[in-house]
């Protein structure tokens, strides 16, 4: 009896793990309906892959993408299959939008001419650009929660030359073995679900730089931003102090010639910092030269905050709030002015640096 329990636990466990799609269990590649596009262990044949792949990355003519718009509807259907090599999940909802761009019909029903569109790269939404100057950035996402992870690296991102507002993420896979190993499930999802990143280029003139901001949100009420000028680097790095907290780091930089505004080449760095720490308020100005940030200036008492040169014209803003379980650093140029924000339950901080 005790052997019969065993094997029926093993069996019963072996379903639960491996079941239809449409009652969620198993792989999401896993189809409930024989197509062409999708083999028997849920990988997409070569042809899907490829209609797939020219679809959401490739700069395809109108009518190469068309045909591909075509094709991948009749390889899978209303159905998902893995590219295990590129760490994908391919469906032809993820490059509606394209086939729509390329039939001539807006997300709204509308229609506008056929325009060429952001590249169709992973981690940001394609947009159509209707004939108006781009800048080029290039951008690099890390996001970890427990046994997910994701990341993608030097990422290509253009974006309107007259300013743009964008959402960025990264793919994520996160797989749990059961049973000592005999079962293996893989998730995949994006990263929107632990952190909201979003992009702002903000187009400068004669008195103002170009400058970029990134933007974290956490969706449990803590959120950072960093805004600095956008020839130079701007980063957000969180780390947890717990595993089934999420660690990230994103980081975006232009690439072409962007304003840099009226030159500001002062020996000083001035910034003017609030903390509010479960309700106690701290307002300070530093001005220090330059070279005294080498080593870190903690602008407020009783604060771990610390404020530093991080090399490359650019300055650190790090700060372990004792109400949250992560820290911060958020990193910006020094040629223009910079802005860094943190808010999370019980503590906000904002510090805006320049030049003088």
């Amino acid at each position: 009896m005790k052997t019969s329990l065993k094997v029926l636990t093993l069996a019963a466990a072996l379903s639960t793990f491996s079941g239809c799609p449409d009652k969620g269990g198993g792989s999401a590649a896993q189809p409930a309906v024989s197509v062409s596009g999708i083999a028997s262990n849920g990988e997409c044949t070569t042809d899907a892959a490829n209609a797939y792949l020219l679809l959401k990355y490739n700069n395809a003519d109108v009518n190469q993408v068309k045909n591909s718009c075509a094709q991948l509807s009749n390889l899978l259907g209303g159905q998902t299959c893995r590219i295990t090599s590129r760490n994908l999940i391919a469906s032809v909802s993820d490059v509606q939008a394209r086939c729509n761009q390329a039939n001539g019909v807006a997300g709204n029903g509308t229609t506008y001419p056929n325009q060429p569109g952001y590249p169709n790269q992973n981690g940001y939404p394609n947009q159509p650009i209707q004939n108006v100057a781009v800048k080029n950035l290039v951008c690099s996402i890390d996001v970890a929660n427990g046994s997910a992870a994701g990341s993608i690296s030097n990422m290509p991102v253009q974006v309107f030359a007259n300013g743009a507002d964008l959402n960025l993420y990264a793919d994520m896979q996160n797989t749990k073995s059961y049973l000592g190993g005999i079962i293996n499930y893989t998730r995949y999802f994006r990263s929107e679900k632990l952190a909201i990143l979003k992009l702002k280029f903000k187009a400068g003139n004669s008195s103002s730089a170009d400058t970029l901001t990134l933007s974290a949100d956490l969706r449990n009420g803590k959120t950072a931003s960093v805004s600095g000028f956008a020839g130079s680097e701007v980063r957000i790095e969180i780390a947890p102090d717990a595993e089934q907290d999420t660690a990230l780091v994103v980081s975006c930089s232009g690439q072409d010639t962007f304003n840099a505004g009226p030159a500001i080449n002062g020996g000083n760095l001035s910034c003017a910092t609030k903390e509010n720490n479960n309700g106690k308020i701290t307002s300070v100005l530093v001005l220090k030269p330059v070279g005294d940030f080498d080593s870190g200036v903690s602008p407020i008492k009783n604060s771990n905050l610390t404020l530093a040169n991080e090399g490359s014209d650019s300055l650190s803003t790090s700060v372990n709030p004792s109400t949250a379980f992560e820290s911060y650093k958020l990193v910006s140029g020094l040629t223009t002015p910079s802005t860094v924000k943190i808010k999370s339950p019980g503590y906000s901080l904002e510090s805006t640096c320049s030049r003088k």
